[in-house]
Parts: C-alpha cells; structure tokens; sequence
C-alpha cells in the first residue's frame, strides 16, 4: 500500500503493509507534488512527480535514491504497465498518453 503526501508542494511516497503498518518512505519533502504511485511487485515502485514533470523508478527501501528519472513530461499523474511491461503514464494536462520503456526512455 502507497500513499502520495504533498503538503505545501514538497513531498513524499510512505509505503505500507498490508496491516497499515509504515515500513518506509521515499523522497522525504524532495519531491514535487507527487501523484501517481505504482508498485513493481516487491522491489521497485514508479512514482510520477505532477509539478516537475517526471516520473521516478525507486527500489523499494528506506533512503532509496532514484533507479533512473524520465523528465520532460507534461504534468504525468497515472500509471499503468502494458502486456509487454512499458509504463504508460497519463498527463492531466494536454491529453497525452507518454510511452515509457522499462528502463525509463
């Protein structure tokens, strides 16, 4: 279980078991209004950043820095994979639909 926080526009990711219990959170008041959260089965969760327009691969651990960062996104919010593992990421903004490989191009 994720959950987006984003008070005053920085933010973060807080993880959860599956009995509400905190394990960890990523991006302590580093990222820019986080929206999107989705997990990659039990080692990596994609984040998307709305204001900056990114989208974040981290590994699923405390103080984890990013795996590898997509820039240049128009106001990315949800995420979904596709049959062949692409990340397709949804903006708010200008309808777009953004196809991301696996290795964040």
């Amino acid at each position: 279980i994720a959950a987006c926080n984003s008070g005053s526009g920085k933010g973060n990711v807080t993880l959860y078991n599956a009995n509400g219990d905190e394990l960890f959170t990523i991006g302590a008041g580093q990222l820019q209004h986080p929206w999107g959260v989705f997990l990659l089965g039990e080692e990596s969760v994609l984040v998307t950043e709305t204001t900056s327009g990114r989208l974040y691969k981290y590994k699923l651990e405390a103080d984890a820095k990013p795996v590898w960062v997509c820039e240049n996104l128009q106001s990315p919010t949800g995420i979904c994979l596709d049959a062949e593992g692409n990340i397709i990421v949804a903006s708010n903004r200008g309808a777009r639909i953004y196809v991301v490989s696996p290795e964040g191009k």
